[in-house]
């Protein structure tokens, strides 16, 4: 299963997602021919591949209700954001989802080195596709200085624990964008990721609501989430007196500039991608048309003061 454009669907259960081998591994059918538009930006299909492909119920679900959300989310990156980063081979059947990056070359914006990126998937869901091919759009987007940079972190989804908002910058942005492109096509879970409502501003970076299985501590990137939603919505509460477009918060999210060098890894040349809370709050201040009131009372309703996630921590 291909759109021809954007993304590959591979078994993963016969392919080892660890290795470049799969490549061209295309899950398929050996009687059933899709035909590919190339006029098109992406090619849309609706069929049943349980009457097509060699898997049960359960396998066969998951490939058809995965390649229409990853369509969905495919065709919101092209047409509403003019995000189009080269096809990328996505996973099925794996133990969890994720995303691996890699060195991008900032001047051609082409992989560097051997390995390719790539996705692996274990649900058909919204959060779970959306979150890991918005990880894959901001790596890709963010080549200027190489693609998405966490450091320093010591772990991934360890939030507050972390050394700064690295991490939970790049899991905040993918935990918003599924809830807004289920808005866009109003879904069911428009404005939530994973059942959660990103309306609840009860999170901040050192509250203990998803601090269930340490050393992982998701507060910290749901406070970022849920400030990116309160810019894109247009229910205003306390703190909360905007409203943004989406193709406008995600030229904020994607912004180059010459930040405040924080620690001895945040420079690429003389500027780099946003990477840490802190930056997020001084390019809307440069940037947005939010005025300086405005600003600080939304960092302020999310636990994050002057972008500051605590003293000196960006």
């Amino acid at each position: 299963m291909t759109d021809g454009k954007s993304f590959n669907f591979v078994d993963g259960s016969q392919y080892d997602s660890s290795s470049n081998d799969a490549y061209g591994q295309v899950i398929s059918s050996e009687y059933l021919n899709l035909i590919l538009d190339n006029s098109k930006t992406t090619n849309y299909f609706s069929i049943n591949l349980g009457e097509h492909l060699p898997y049960n119920y359960g396998k066969s679900s998951l490939i058809t209700k995965g390649f229409d959300t990853q369509m969905k989310v495919v065709n919101f990156y092209s047409k509403v954001l003019n995000e189009r980063p080269p096809i990328i081979n996505i996973f099925l059947f794996e133990d969890g989802s994720s995303y691996r990056p890699v060195d991008w070359d900032p001047y051609t914006g082409k992989v560097q080195g051997y390995w390719q990126p790539l996705i692996r998937i274990s649900d058909s869901s919204m959060s779970a596709i959306g979150m890991e091919y918005t990880h894959y759009v901001q790596d890709h987007t963010y080549k200027k200085m190489g693609g998405l940079d966490r450091s320093p972190f010591t772990g991934n989804h360890y939030g507050f624990g972390n050394p700064s908002s690295g991490d939970s910058w790049v899991e905040g942005v993918g935990t918003f964008m599924p809830a807004v492109i289920a808005d866009w096509y109003k879904l069911g879970s428009a404005g939530k990721f994973s059942h959660t409502n990103l309306e609840e501003n009860k999170y901040k970076p050192d509250t203990t609501y998803k601090n269930w299985s340490p050393p992982q501590w998701l507060d910290e990137e749901y406070s970022i989430a849920t400030l990116l939603w309160d810019m894109y919505d247009s229910k205003n509460e306390k703190g909360d007196n905007v409203t943004v477009r989406i193709n406008q918060i995600w030229k904020l999210i994607k912004g180059f500039d010459s930040f405040q060098q924080h620690n001895p890894s945040d420079y690429h040349g003389d500027k780099r991608n946003i990477k840490y809370f802190k930056d997020f709050y001084d390019y809307l201040y440069d940037e947005s048309n939010m005025s300086g009131d405005n600003i600080d009372d939304l960092f302020i309703s999310h636990g994050i003061p002057q972008g500051w996630s605590a003293l000196g921590r960006p």
